[in-house]
């Protein structure tokens, strides 16, 4: 539907965490073009063609305009935010597991 693709807000948060400019397509379903797109290159696959998806991604995907350019500033803080979750993940992952082997009473 496009949602995530309309959403300034979303889009500066992929560049930042990813530290690269985003950029939106022309085709507004990109999800069901995306579909179409792998589908198609694993029709030329079957047929024994060697072919990268980005062969077929340069040949059909038309880029709109630059959606957002990464702030480093944001990028630091999703890192640190990503490192905290990952220790936390670590530091309770037994007691979820303790939780799921609970039988109920």
């Amino acid at each position: 539907t496009g949602g995530g693709a309309k959403s300034r807000l979303w889009l500066q948060v992929v560049a930042d965490i990813f530290g690269t400019p985003v950029v939106t397509l022309r085709e507004a379903e990109a999800a069901a073009y995306g579909a179409a797109l792998q589908s198609a290159w694993n029709w030329r696959l079957a047929k024994g063609e060697k072919m990268g998806i980005a062969e077929i991604a340069a040949k059909w995907v038309a880029k709109d305009k630059l959606a957002a350019r990464p702030d480093p500033r944001n990028k630091a803080l999703y890192a640190d935010l990503q490192d905290r979750f990952n220790a936390l993940w670590k530091r309770l992952t037994p007691e979820f597991k303790a939780r799921q082997e609970r039988k109920p009473a």
